[in-house]
């Protein structure tokens, strides 16, 4: 019965959201802030968090705010890939998947992290196999990989002296999407997405690679 209270709760608030997200489309500000703006994205400076695929180095900038004293909400900036191919071959929806669950694990381990950047309280399960539906990333609706024009490959790969980077094609129009945490019996934390909003499409883009990443 209070997991019912906790979904039918969350679902008034997504309506609430997608509708306002229908209404204004576009950004705030250089970052995406659907609602909530009496509690803005901390921007004095980014963080980051470093991790790796498959032997593939990549580091993740982003921004974090307990939105209306409620949400975690993060804003994904971008999402650098330190090693040259076969890295940076994964497309963009899947790699800020893949970041999105990083941060999320990072801050569902180091609670008292985000505690102190935010003020607020972390939003994690309280034990094994509850959930936690108050997670939720907000970043532009298109991106694509961004060659690194200052990338030398004489010098050894490094934040730095990074291959390229996942970045967004235009700022302009924005989504939110919705994660649900939930930690297994082994203490694992397990990242799903429930629901994605992004109210308009990508624009044309001559080289055909800049891809929705909110479906």
């Amino acid at each position: 019965m209070k997991k019912l209270i906790k979904i039918f709760y969350i679902s008034i608030f997504f309506l609430i959201t997608l509708t306002s997200l229908s209404q204004n489309t576009y950004s705030e500000t250089a970052i995406c802030e659907p609602d909530c703006h009496e509690t803005p994205f901390i921007k004095n400076y980014p963080l980051s968090v470093e991790f790796t695929i498959g032997g593939c180095r990549y580091e993740v900038e982003y921004y974090i705010r307990k939105a209306c004293d409620m949400w975690c909400d993060i804003a994904i900036w971008s999402v650098r890939s330190i090693d040259p191919p076969p890295c940076g071959s994964i497309d963009p929806n899947t790699m800020l998947n893949i970041a999105t669950a990083q941060i999320i694990q990072h801050f569902v381990n180091n609670p008292s992290e985000w505690e102190n950047i935010t003020g607020g309280e972390c939003c994690i399960p309280q034990g094994v196999g509850e959930h936690n539906l108050f997670w939720r990333v907000s970043k532009a609706s298109c991106w694509k990989f961004h060659p690194s024009t200052s990338y030398n490959p004489e010098l050894p790969p490094s934040s730095s002296n990074y291959y390229g980077v996942y970045g967004y094609c235009t700022y302009d129009i924005c989504c939110l999407t919705w994660y649900d945490v939930v930690m297994d019996e082994y203490g694992q934390v397990i990242v799903t997405k429930v629901e994605s909003m992004s109210p308009q499409p990508c624009p044309y883009d001559p080289s055909g690679q800049c891809v929705q990443v909110c479906d």
